[in-house]
């Protein structure tokens, strides 16, 4: 089944704009957006679902769970360098050998369960 780390890196579904995703948590860590829209707007902008959706939920998760602001820029900043490494396809402590995605590694790094 496809998750979110499939849609980020393109290798499975319709390819998520990782700026627009990204735009939309920082609209939520600034303040501007509520948790409930973002959750919404994961559905309705990407049309995610199953594994993908929680995955994407939980990142909203964890950054509503970071006690400051400059904590939960921290983490979307984290998020986004994983991301942006996944959308290249580079980054060797993301990847195997084989040139897959080493899931594990990625989720560890997003603090996904």
């Amino acid at each position: 089944m496809t998750d979110l780390i499939d849609r980020i890196s393109g290798e499975g579904g319709e390819k998520i704009p990782i700026h627009q995703f990204f735009g939309v948590l920082r609209l939520f860590a600034g303040g501007v957006k509520t948790l409930a829209e973002i959750k919404a707007a994961a559905q309705s902008m990407w049309n995610l679902t199953g594994d993908e959706l929680s995955q994407a939920q939980e990142l909203a998760d964890n950054v509503s769970s970071k006690s400051s602001g400059i904590a939960k820029v921290s983490y979307i900043l984290r998020i986004e360098a994983i991301a942006m490494l996944l959308e290249s396809g580079s980054g060797d402590t993301l990847y195997y050998s084989s040139g897959d995605v080493d899931k594990s590694v990625v989720k560890t790094d997003m603090e996904l369960s």
